[in-house]
């Protein structure tokens, strides 16, 4: 976490113009706020997901903070970054038909695999079936 402390003493400077700040002080719109300043405003921007680790871990060091009486409540325990509800469309049936049709270099050996691993299934299960 060290690196995270780094990272949030950096926003504070460029946020609030201060070398600390205090925790009570901190807000909902904190989040916000160090998150655009994580993958927007900071001159080595991070990537999302790095963002997102960030935010979390703030979240982390906030938590112990209520749960030391610093604060009485974590300000930014419910916000979220976004993009965590991927709406992923199922296939079309003459995509799902297009993948079994599709050569490729390692067809073959799949094909050589999935018929061992089919009979090691069916052999499993006749053993399974006799006493």
């Amino acid at each position: 976490m060290e690196s995270d402390t780094e990272e949030i003493a950096e926003f504070v400077k460029f946020e609030f113009g201060q070398n600390d700040l205090d925790v009570s002080e901190i807000e909902y719109s904190f989040a916000t706020k160090f998150h655009k300043y994580l993958t927007i405003e900071r001159e080595k921007v991070l990537q999302e997901a790095a963002a997102k680790k960030q935010i979390k871990n703030t979240k982390q060091l906030l938590s112990m903070a209520e749960s030391n009486n610093f604060v009485s409540k974590n300000p930014i325990q419910k916000f979220r970054c976004g993009g965590d509800d991927t709406d992923v469309p199922p296939l079309e049936l003459h995509q799902v038909l297009s993948c079994g049709k599709s050569k490729s270099p390692y067809s073959d050996s799949l094909k050589s695999e999935m018929l061992s691993f089919s009979n090691v299934l069916q052999a499993l299960l006749f053993r399974m079936s006799t006493p």
